[in-house]
């Protein structure tokens, strides 16, 4: 009894020791539970950054079908000028249509007519405009317009007037100038993917074919004029 008595301070340090291992080995647990366990704060952060993450996948789709279709788009703008070009350089009054401030639409319908007789005097040109009896009803509907715009680009006033002709008749219109270019593409195109050797040797394999009306979609004349 003396001796442990007189001997205390072996066993506060034993006790001390003992404290020290006990608050590591917490201490320890406590950074392998961290390890495994994830705060509920951060749990919020992960999940939403995972939501960021797969809502910003179908945007990502979506901005590059867009991208296709805008160059697909720009592609065929590319088209529309050169076709317009190539009727400006056949025929002067489709040019003279390309001249004037007016709506698309507008212009479309024109495309449609040709001149039949322009007769000039000292005040006035008198310019008679040959087409369908389809397409009467519109153009008088924009006559002024059109009278408007080509007085502006002659110098000159200028009165409109409209002549049916029966379509077998009609001489060339800007539309059919364009419909002739329009055409030559298109066979143009087919043979040039009837010559393609690997697009030849996909139809082998699969069984397909290649159908000249497939080849560029039905566009009409208004097409030059679409924004």
């Amino acid at each position: 009894m003396a001796g442990i008595a007189s001997n205390p301070s072996r066993f506060n340090v034993g006790s001390a020791l003992q404290r020290q291992r006990q608050k590591r080995e917490e201490e320890k647990q406590k950074r392998l539970q961290a390890r495994t366990d994830v705060s509920p704060e951060l749990k919020a952060v992960v999940a939403k950054e995972h939501k960021k993450k797969t809502k910003a996948e179908p945007v990502e789709e979506k901005i590059s079908h867009i991208s296709e279709i805008k160059t697909a788009f720009n592609d065929m703008r590319e088209v529309r000028e050169q076709i317009r070009l190539e009727v400006n350089e056949k025929d002067k009054w489709a040019k003279t249509i390309d001249k004037m401030g007016l709506k698309d639409q507008q212009k479309f319908w024109l495309y449609k007519t040709f001149i039949s007789k322009s007769d000039r005097t000292d005040k006035e040109t008198v310019v008679t405009l040959g087409t369908d009896a389809e397409y009467l009803a519109e153009l008088q509907k924009h006559q002024r317009s059109y009278e408007r715009e080509m007085s502006q680009i002659s110098q000159r006033h200028v009165v409109l007037k409209f002549e049916v002709f029966d379509m077998k008749d009609m001489i060339c219109t800007p539309n059919d100038i364009f419909d002739s270019i329009f055409e030559q593409r298109k066979e143009n195109a087919f043979l040039a993917l009837q010559n393609d050797e690997k697009l030849q040797m996909l139809m082998n394999t699969f069984g397909g074919e290649l159908k000249k009306e497939n080849v560029l979609p039905p566009i009409k004349a208004v097409f030059l004029f679409g924004n």
